[in-house]
């Protein structure tokens, strides 16, 4: 969303991003004499921010390190970013705990390589439930890939019939999403798994999701779409 330094994270900035969802659609934000546009992918407090450039700044050793400001920015989006990326299958629990640098490195991926993944199959993600809000089936059909295998077993022609008449009967449609995680499997494959909530006029329901993203033409693409409906509380 651009560069800000610290003294233009005002706490009205946090208050105005607090209430909305990571990757919600981007608002425009007066920061003293300019506009920025902003949007929130981690939690927003000023406060931490401020805390940790100083540290950073304490710490920093000579000229060639990262700026402060840089530094702070690569941590904090690190430690909080969402969705988070997940251990991967083949390694035991208890040492993710131990060794969580370790089992959150696929070979092939470093730390920045990862954060660009994560962010492309996230906007990959927000693009398919805004086209799902809107009742665009253009753009919400796009958001799959050509080699796309229906959950109940279906032919490919016949759930297109059903998702164009679920997308254009209801009068409203509202999804969010919560908790969503990454699992990397390869650079052109991945997992994520998030619990999904959906409402309508006339239908409501909240489903542990699971999504498979292939890399197909240099973007995201669902290639498999599973739900569990979430146990009741």
């Amino acid at each position: 969303f651009g560069v800000m330094e610290v003294d233009e994270l005002k706490d009205s900035v946090a208050e105005l991003l607090h209430s909305r969802q990571p990757y919600s659609p981007p608002v425009v934000v007066k920061t003293g004499s300019d506009f920025r546009i902003m949007q929130k992918i981690a939690p927003f407090d000023p406060g931490a921010w401020r805390t940790t450039v100083a540290t950073s700044s304490a710490t920093q050793k000579d000229s060639k390190e990262k700026p402060p400001v840089a530094a702070a920015m690569e941590g904090i989006v690190a430690a909080n970013l969402s969705p988070k990326l997940a251990p991967s299958p083949a390694e035991p629990v208890a040492a993710a705990k131990d060794n969580t640098a370790e089992t959150q490195q696929p070979p092939s991926a470093n730390a920045k390589e990862q954060l660009a993944i994560q962010l492309a199959a996230y906007y990959a993600l927000e693009s398919w439930i805004n086209a799902w809000q809107a009742a665009d089936v253009t753009k919400y059909l796009a958001a799959y890939s050509s080699n796309f295998t229906p959950q109940d077993n279906i032919d490919l022609a016949t759930w297109k019939k059903k998702i164009t008449a679920s997308l254009t009967r209801p009068k409203f449609i509202h999804v969010t999403i919560k908790d969503p995680v990454i699992e990397l499997l390869t650079d052109s494959h991945l997992l994520i798994t998030f619990t999904q909530n959906f409402e309508s006029d006339a239908h409501q329901d909240t489903t542990l999701k699971v999504l498979t993203m292939v890399k197909e033409t240099g973007n995201w693409k669902i290639s498999e779409e599973r739900s569990v409906l979430a146990p009741s509380r």
